[in-house]
C-alpha cells in the first residue's frame, strides 16, 4: 500500500469508472448501501487492493472556511440576470453569494452603465441576498467617469456592496503598467507611476464616500510578471486607502494548444497555483489575497475541457486549495454568460461557464433569459454544500493518516467539521479525478480533542457526470461491475445534467428533484474511543459528500 505524501487536508489520489447510466425515477426510494457485514465494512466485491484509506479528526484550530466560492461576470450583459430564475441559481451558492461585476469590460467603459444593469443588481440583492465586488475602471485617467461609477454603485446597491476592486489587469492596458495625469491624461510608464496613480484615485474616491473598502492591484496572475518588491511597495503605499485585500487573478499559465483534461486534473497544476499564491502572500504585507477572477483557461476556456465534467472536479478542488491556503474568496469568471445571437465577440464564446444564459422570445417582443446549467456547475454545488454551516464557518479537519493502493491513486479528500441544527457533524468531500477504475473508500472518523463522541449513520451524496445514476452506482457490486455500468462519459462529459446529490438544474433555475438524493452509509466500530469506519464505492470521474452527525456520548447513570 502506497502512503500519501501529504497527510493534512488534501489527502491522496484515486480512480473509478466513467458514468452514463439511466437516471432513476424521482419518486423511487433510494436504496441503503450494503456497507456493513458481520461488524466489518464491505463494499460489494471491491477488492481491498483497490482501497483509499484515511483517518479524519476534528480540529478546533483548523482553517475556517465559509461560503467563499462566487462568480465574476462582465458588465456587458448584467441586465440578463434580472429575473427570479437567476435568483434561484445564485442562491445555490449560499445565503449571500458574492458576485464580482467587471473584468476587461471595466477598463473599456466610456460611460456609467445604465438603469437596466442596476435594476438587475438590485433584484439579485433583494431575492438572493447577493453581495457585490464592483470592479471600477482605472485606466485612462478619467477621474469623473471613475468617480461617477463609484457614486452610482453606492446610490443603487450600496448596502449590498462587499467592496470595490479598483482597475483590472494593468499589464493589459493599452500602454502597459503605468499611471495617468488627471488633467492632461498623459501616461507615465512603470510600476512606481502605477502605484502613485492608484493611490491618488483611491484617495479621491475615499473623499467622495469613505465608507467602503477596496481591493487593489488586480494583477492578471498570482505570479506572472509581478515583481514581489513592487507588490510590497504597492501595499505599503496603499495603506491609507481603505484597501482590505489584494485582488489577484489566476488562469493556468499554459497555451491552449494541447492543454487537455489530463492537464487540468493534474495535481501538479494545483501545487503550482498554491505555491504561486503563497509567494504572493509573502509580499502582501499581511493582507489576504482574493482570487477575484480566474478559471480553467483564459479567454473563455477551451471547448471539451473547460465545459467538461473534469471542470466540476477542478472547481471543487481549486476552491478548497485556495481556501486552505488562506484566500477569503474565489470568484470563477463567466465572462458575459451568453450571447443572444451566438455571434462571436470579445467575450464570447465562453466555455468555462457554470451556468450559461439562454435566450427565448419574451413578452412584447423582448428577449427572456433563462439558465442553462453546464457540466461544471455540480462542482460549485459540492463545495457550497460541504462548507454550509450554522453558527460560524466550517473548519478543516485533520487527516493524520492517509494511504492509497491499486486503482486509488487519484482520490483526494477535504474533511470539515461543521454545525447544523444545533449539532456538530463531520463532512468529507471525496474526489476521484481518474478517468477509469473504481475505488473502495474507507474513512475512519475519530473524536476530536473535546472528549468521547458518538457518530451516527452517515449520509452520502454523489457528484456525477450527466446521464449517470446514483442508484446504479449504489448498486455496484464490484469494480468491474461499476466500470461496465458506467459507460464512456466520465471526465469528458459536457452534458449539462451533471448532478450533485441526484439533482440537476432545470431552465427555471430549480434543482430537480426538489431535495438531494442521499444514501445511508452505516458505520462500523473501529476500536475503542468512539471511532467509526465508513466505507463506500467511488466510481471514476465522480465526487462524493459524506456527512456524519456527531453527538457527545451519554453518561451512564
Amino acid at each position: 500500500m502506497r502512503r500519501c505524501p501529504r497527510l493534512a487536508l488534501l489527502a491522496c489520489l484515486a480512480a473509478a469508472a466513467a458514468l452514463s447510466l439511466p437516471r432513476p425515477a424521482a419518486a423511487a426510494k433510494p436504496p441503503t448501501l450494503p456497507l456493513v457485514a458481520a461488524g466489518s465494512t464491505a463494499v460489494g466485491g471491491l477488492a481491498e487492493a483497490d482501497t483509499f484509506r484515511a483517518t479524519v479528526q476534528p480540529d478546533s484550530n483548523g482553517r475556517r472556511i465559509g461560503q467563499l466560492l462566487g462568480v465574476s461576470v462582465e458588465w456587458d450583459r448584467v441586465s440578463d440576470y434580472a429575473n427570479d430564475r437567476w435568483s434561484r441559481v445564485f442562491s445555490q451558492l449560499g445565503p449571500s453569494p458574492i458576485i464580482r461585476i467587471g473584468g476587461s469590460s471595466s477598463e473599456d467603459l466610456t460611460q456609467v452603465p445604465g438603469d437596466a444593469t442596476w435594476a438587475a443588481l438590485r433584484h439579485l440583492a433583494k431575492t438572493a441576498g447577493a453581495r457585490y465586488i464592483i470592479n471600477l475602471k482605472l485606466s485612462g485617467g478619467d477621474l469623473p467617469l471613475i468617480s461617477g461609477l463609484y457614486s452610482r454603485a453606492i446610490s443603487e446597491v450600496g448596502p449590498s456592496i462587499d467592496s470595490f476592486e479598483l482597475g483590472n489587469e494593468p499589464s493589459h492596458w493599452p500602454n502597459g503598467v503605468g499611471g495617468y495625469d488627471f488633467a492632461t491624461k498623459a501616461f507615465t510608464p512603470g510600476w512606481d507611476a502605477y502605484t502613485d496613480y492608484y493611490v491618488k484615485v483611491a484617495k479621491e474616491l475615499v473623499k467622495v464616500n469613505g465608507g467602503y473598502q477596496f481591493l487593489g492591484l488586480s494583477w492578471e496572475h498570482f505570479r506572472s510578471g509581478l515583481p514581489r518588491d513592487k507588490q510590497a511597495a504597492f501595499v505599503a503605499a496603499a495603506r491609507g486607502t481603505n484597501m482590505r485585500e489584494l485582488a489577484l487573478h489566476w488562469y493556468p499559465p499554459y497555451t491552449s494548444d494541447g492543454f487537455s483534461i489530463d492537464d487540468l486534473l493534474r495535481e501538479g497544476l494545483l501545487r503550482e497555483a498554491v505555491k504561486e499564491f503563497q509567494d504572493a502572500s509573502a509580499s502582501a504585507g499581511g493582507l489576504p489575497i482574493r482570487m477575484s477572477e480566474g478559471n480553467t483557461k483564459s479567454k473563455g476556456g477551451i471547448a471539451g475541457v473547460s465545459d467538461a465534467f473534469a471542470s466540476a472536479l477542478f472547481a471543487t478542488d481549486f476552491a478548497f486549495e485556495l481556501a486552505a491556503a488562506g484566500s477569503p474568496g474565489v470568484n470563477l469568471h463567466w465572462r458575459i454568460g451568453g450571447s443572444p445571437d451566438g455571434a462571436p465577440n470579445r467575450n464570447w464564446p465562453c466555455y468555462y461557464l457554470g451556468v450559461e444564459t439562454g435566450f427565448r422570445p419574451g413578452p412584447n417582443g423582448a428577449l427572456d433569459t433563462y439558465p442553462k446549467a453546464k457540466a461544471p456547475w455540480a462542482g460549485y454545488l459540492l463545495f457550497s454544500r460541504a462548507v454550509a454551516s450554522e453558527g460560524g464557518p466550517a473548519t478543516l479537519a485533520r487527516v493524520p493518516y492517509a494511504a492509497a493502493s491499486g486503482a486509488c491513486s487519484n482520490v483526494k479528500i477535504w474533511p470539515l467539521a461543521a454545525r447544523r441544527g444545533g449539532g456538530a457533524e463531520l463532512r468529507v468531500v471525496v474526489l476521484n479525478k481518474s478517468p477509469s477504475g473504481a475505488c473502495r473508500v474507507a474513512l475512519r472518523l475519530e473524536p476530536g480533542s473535546g472528549g468521547p463522541a458518538r457518530y451516527g449513520a452517515g449520509s452520502l451524496q454523489w457528484m456525477l457526470p450527466g446521464g449517470a445514476s446514483a442508484a446504479a452506482v449504489a448498486g455496484c457490486a464490484s469494480k468491474d461491475g461499476c466500470g461496465a455500468a458506467a459507460g464512456g462519459l466520465g471526465v469528458a462529459s459536457t452534458r449539462g445534467d451533471s448532478t450533485m446529490g441526484g439533482q440537476a438544474m432545470d431552465q427555471e433555475g430549480r434543482l430537480q428533484p426538489g431535495s438531494p438524493v442521499t444514501y445511508e452509509v452505516a458505520g462500523a466500530r473501529a476500536g475503542d474511543g468512539g471511532a467509526m469506519e465508513y466505507t463506500f464505492a467511488l466510481p471514476a470521474a465522480s465526487g462524493a459528500l459524506l456527512t456524519v452527525p456527531e453527538a457527545k456520548a451519554r453518561r451512564r447513570a
